[in-house]
């Protein structure tokens, strides 16, 4: 399980938590070099997942209870139950695994609360040493596919799809939270105001 020494991950766009799972898997000996503090996902069914890969990771390696993995399997005894009924059965990880995942759309006017949300999982700024900020933006305004579904005759539907843009939310976000090290794995430019 993760230390106070680990470095804090936020995941933007996290689906179904990929991403995640490569920084919370790592290890450095006996040392767990990065926690995910925060996956942001608006689908439901992602955020699902996630909370389930967020319950895994409050158990210490090798000592995730047989009932976690009963219900992947669909054992008898969790036959129509949803994850909710799992995460119940443990509250103390059910509560970290909740802070862990968050399922809202991130758009504009949700900015200051996903602020609120990232300052309140990283602690006080003067105490941080540094964080990780990754996140996959939709791909489906980006596939040679979507892109060909959505033009159609006119391209509507292309032009006024938000998916577009959404890749705007890691700068944007970068700004506001005053991440000076972002630089190499910029995409687009910082809103102006940020160097």
């Amino acid at each position: 399980m993760p230390d106070s020494s680990s470095i804090p991950v936020i995941d933007i766009f996290a689906g179904p938590g990929g991403l995640d799972e490569g920084f919370s898997s790592l290890r450095a000996g006996r040392s767990v070099p990065f926690r995910i503090r925060l996956s942001i996902k608006m689908d439901p069914f992602a955020h699902r997942t996630l909370l389930l890969r967020g319950l895994f990771r409050q158990f210490d390696d090798g000592q995730v209870p047989n009932a976690c993995y009963e219900y992947l399997r669909g054992e008898d005894r969790w036959k129509g139950a949803d994850c909710e009924a799992l995460l119940d059965a443990y509250p103390k990880q059910d509560e970290r695994a909740r802070q862990e995942a968050w399922c809202d759309e991130l758009r504009p006017d949700l900015a200051q609360e996903v602020d609120d949300r990232i300052e309140s999982v990283l602690g006080p700024r003067r105490r941080r040493s540094g964080w990780i900020l990754v996140g996959g933006p939709p791909c489906q305004a980006y596939s040679l596919v979507g892109r060909s579904r959505m033009l159609g005759e006119r391209g509507d539907r292309f032009y006024a799809d938000k998916r577009h843009t959404l890749y705007r939310e890691y700068p944007s976000l970068s700004c506001r939270m005053r991440m000076n090290e972002y630089k190499a794995l910029a995409v687009g430019k910082l809103p102006r105001g940020c160097a």
